[in-house]
């Protein structure tokens, strides 16, 4: 299998390189210090010096370092499939070789995208402040005090063997966020003006805002509902819609419908009426539609609604889209699969905080878009050589911690009481602040 190929899990989307990573926090592994020393095993024999694992760039990757990043991979491997199918993937049962070749690859992606942006902070000329580093200081000191004697051990059974390599870790993490946010600052500031303006254009041009008064026609099912309860006697008398008011004669299904949506309409006009009758038609409509509006949605949009084409029955878009700002339309039936009814619309100026929200929301997409090229050169350009063990590293011939250990078993710890899963995600949000990927 070429090499080369092991890296097509690159992708051009932005990829939170750290999140894998520090996925770590929530598993501790079955760790025995009787066991024989851990390292890399092939045909039963332990290998004392593997070299490095991987080069990439000018950064030779050691046997310890690609084990820290293969099980964390593997951790966040097993915890998507987790989530998504309530089981941890069988990484005993793969006699194709296919879930090791998957592992592997994506451990390189993260060891490529991690090193590819270290080397963007070095490019940026990005340090740590004393005050960052006597931060993730700080943070190593509250782990040491939450696990006391257990500390030690707790940094073998997530495969970091020293705390410096905890520290150096930490301190990568927090240069990789500045460089991410100082990229993102500075291709914000190189298009924010062009593509915000589009957007504003864009969106006036093309979209409006409007409220209505809804009056609904009953359904088949609530039509049905009625017709039980009268024939059970839970009613006293045969409900008057199903009545010919000259005759008294029960009405076809054909004539039920015709006369709902005339009683309806009736209603709709006589609100109407009162509305453009008002001293303030607007306020007169806007307290119509708060009391008597059957707008499911009225309570999460008392505003009303902004939008563009096909994003509303085609006949209220129409209506609306051909009135001026603050004209009042003749009710109007909308027909659908989810509700039928008459509308009273009145079109409204579409709020600049809308007008706002949106040009965030492009600016935000266009600077995603410019990012994530703009990691796929970084990436492109990274020159990845292997080692001599590399291929030696799969799902049959495993990390292990010791001779009769075939393979590194995992347990989950409960979240709620896992001190490390709160320090390390503290580390992340504090250390973190995207404003591109929030929005």
């Amino acid at each position: 299998m070429s090499r080369m190929k092991r890296l097509i899990l690159l992708a051009a989307s932005l990829v939170l390189v750290l999140a894998a990573v520090f996925g770590i926090a929530y598993w501790s592994a079955s760790y025995n210090p009787e066991d024989p020393a851990p390292g890399l095993y092939v045909d039963g024999r332990r290998v004392s010096d593997p070299g490095s694992i991987i080069t990439i760039g000018s950064h030779n990757i050691s046997f310890d370092e690609y084990r820290f990043f293969y099980y964390s991979t593997k951790y966040n491997i097993d915890m998507t499939q987790y989530s998504q199918n309530g089981a941890v993937p069988n990484w005993d049962n793969d006699p194709d070789g296919d879930m090791a070749y998957m592992l592997q690859s994506q451990t390189d992606t993260t060891l490529i995208q991690f090193y590819a942006w270290l080397d963007k902070a070095a490019e940026l000329n990005l340090t740590l402040t004393d005050e960052e580093k006597q931060e993730v200081m700080q943070l190593v000191e509250e782990q040491r005090a939450e696990l006391g004697g257990g500390y030690e051990e707790w940094l073998k059974s997530v495969y970091l063997d020293t705390e410096e390599a905890f520290i150096r870790l930490q301190e990568q993490q927090q240069l990789i966020a500045k460089a991410q946010e100082s990229l993102q600052e500075q291709i914000r500031g190189e298009s924010e003006q062009s593509v915000g303006d589009a957007a504003d254009a864009d969106y006036l041009a093309n979209y409006i805002s409007a409220k209505h008064i809804l009056f609904m026609l009953k359904t088949d099912e609530q039509y049905e509902a009625d017709r039980t309860a009268a024939e059970a006697g839970e009613t006293a008398a045969v409900i008057s819609e199903y009545l010919d008011p000259d005759t008294g004669e029960a009405l076809s299904e054909e004539q039920i419908a015709e006369k709902a949506k005339a009683d309806t309409l009736a209603r709709a006009g006589q609100m109407l009426a009162e509305i453009e009758a008002a001293d303030d038609p607007v306020a007169a409509f806007d307290a119509a539609m708060n009391e008597f509006s059957e707008d499911g949605g009225l309570a999460a949009n008392p505003d009303g609604y902004t939008f563009t084409e096909g994003m509303m029955v085609d006949i209220f878009y129409q209506t609306a889209l051909a009135l001026d700002e603050y004209e009042i339309s003749q009710p109007v039936l909308s027909e659908s699969t989810n509700y039928s009814g008459y509308h009273i619309i009145m079109r409204i100026p579409i709020s600049q905080e809308a007008i706002d929200a949106n040009r965030t929301a492009a600016v935000n997409a266009e600077v995603n878009t410019l990012l994530s090229e703009e990691q796929t050169k970084m990436i492109d350009s990274v020159a990845v050589l292997y080692g001599e063990y590399y291929d030696d590293i799969n799902n049959q011939i495993r990390f292990r911690w010791g001779e009769n250990t075939r393979t590194q078993t995992f347990t989950i710890n409960d979240i709620n009481n896992n001190v490390l899963m709160y320090v390390l995600l503290h580390i992340w949000w504090k250390f973190t602040n995207y404003d591109f990927l929030k929005n």
